[in-house]
Parts: structure tokens; C-alpha cells; sequence
């Protein structure tokens, strides 16, 4: 009786260190690197591989632009605490012979990019935009919003891209100040923009944003993506 109890016991354990470990879904990694969906019109697709983001936006105006109460651009965010880097890679596809679909606003808009989130009328956003007008104009979009007033408005000045290409875009917080920087030699070289001096909560909230204001969903591809404390060395 005793040597089958002991059986017992040695098969028990053994099933219990060989039973295998829950596979962590696709959901649940983009939970724990990128965090909560956003998505105030229902209308967005958010496809995550282990590795690649993509977020397809619906038709429509999809911006975020809280002077304009324009606040529907789908987004995904989390808490981060202290001083740390975000960057990411970006990439999308322009669907030709879409149309504005804004009020007075002939021009189409899209853009891809980092998202620092203090609440609805306090955000920075550091990504890459593409206008058509009469030409076709892909920039930095570096932006402020402070207290719902547009601070600081992104300007081709600070830099100019190709359409087809792919950037590496980046946020860093320093204490109550952020640099917007950006890369298009896959991160060899960094172009740092203007320091962002703001009273900053001990924590915030970062991810990845999309926008586009035209009547032809819009699909922008995120990679790379990380957010990793700044090292001391750097402060």
C-alpha cells in the first residue's frame, strides 16, 4: 500500500511538471507591450502578429485634434513611471483617390506615430505625416497640446521624408521635458528636435497613434516597437 501511495505521488509530479504552459496569445502580447485599445468610433481593425502592428482605420475623420473636438483616432496606450524612451518604426499604405471628408478642408491627411498621453487636452505626438494638396508633402508632425490649445503645430521644417520610407521615430522624457527625435538610417543616426518643457505626473501614458481625415480607411504598420527606462547615465 505504501509503495502505490508513493506511486501515486511520483506520477502526480510528474504530470504536474509536464503539463505544458498556457501559449501567450497574440492579444495578450499586445496587452503587455503596447497595452489598451482605444478606439471611439468602433470602426478600427487592430491586427497584432508577436511582432508587427498594424491598425487599420475606418472611413471618416478619425484625427486628434481636441481645439478642433476632433478625437476619434485610433490609439493604444500604457502607464509608464519615470523617466524612459519610446520609439518605433513606421510605415503605410496611401490609398489613391480618396477624398477629405472634413468640413472646409479640401486637403487628405494621414499620420502614424508616437502618442505621449496626459489626458485629452494635454498630449505630445511625434510621427510621420502624409499631405496631398496640389503636391504631395510627407514631414515630422512634432505637436503639443497643452490645456486644449495646439502649443506647438508640426512643420516640414523639422523634416522632410519620402513616402515609401519607413522611419524610425522617438520620444524620451527627461524629468518635465521630452525631445522628439526622428531616424531614417534604421536608427544609426538620430535627429533630435526641440526640447518640450512640461509639468509632467509621475506617470503618463505611451503608445502608437493613427490619423486620417479621408473616406478611404487608412492602414499604418508599427514595428520595432519599445519602451525602455532611461539609463542613468543619460539623465
Amino acid at each position: 500500500m505504501k509503495a502505490m501511495s508513493l506511486l501515486f505521488v511520483l506520477v502526480l509530479v510528474l504530470t504536474t511538471v509536464a503539463a505544458p504552459v498556457p501559449k501567450e496569445t497574440d492579444d495578450e502580447k499586445l496587452q503587455k507591450l503596447f497595452g489598451t485599445k482605444v478606439d471611439p468610433r468602433k470602426d478600427c481593425e487592430f491586427q497584432f502578429d508577436g511582432k508587427k502592428l498594424t491598425i487599420k482605420a475606418g472611413t471618416g475623420d478619425h484625427s486628434l485634434h481636441i481645439l478642433q473636438k476632433r478625437m476619434d483616432a485610433p490609439r493604444i496606450l500604457r502607464e509608464v513611471e519615470g523617466d524612459f524612451t519610446a520609439e518605433v518604426k513606421v510605415s503605410a499604405e496611401y490609398p489613391e483617390g480618396a477624398k477629405s471628408v472634413v468640413v472646409n478642408r479640401s486637403h487628405r491627411y494621414r499620420s502614424m506615430g508616437l502618442l505621449l498621453w496626459i489626458d485629452e487636452k494635454n498630449y505630445i505626438r511625434m510621427e510621420k505625416a502624409h499631405m496631398v494638396t496640389d503636391a504631395i508633402r510627407c514631414y515630422v508632425n512634432y505637436e503639443y497640446f497643452r490645456d486644449g490649445q495646439w502649443t506647438r503645430s508640426g512643420r516640414a521644417e523639422d523634416g522632410l521624408f519620402e513616402s515609401d520610407q519607413s522611419p524610425k521615430l522617438k520620444l524620451t522624457r527627461k524629468g518635465n521635458s521630452i525631445v522628439g527625435s526622428f531616424s531614417t538610417d534604421e536608427g544609426k543616426t538620430w535627429k533630435d528636435l526641440e526640447k518640450i518643457d512640461v509639468k509632467l505626473p509621475a506617470k503618463v501614458q505611451i503608445g502608437v497613434v493613427t490619423n486620417h481625415n479621408t473616406d478611404t480607411p487608412f492602414k499604418a504598420t508599427f514595428e520595432e516597437y519599445s519602451v525602455k527606462p532611461l539609463k542613468a547615465d543619460a539623465k
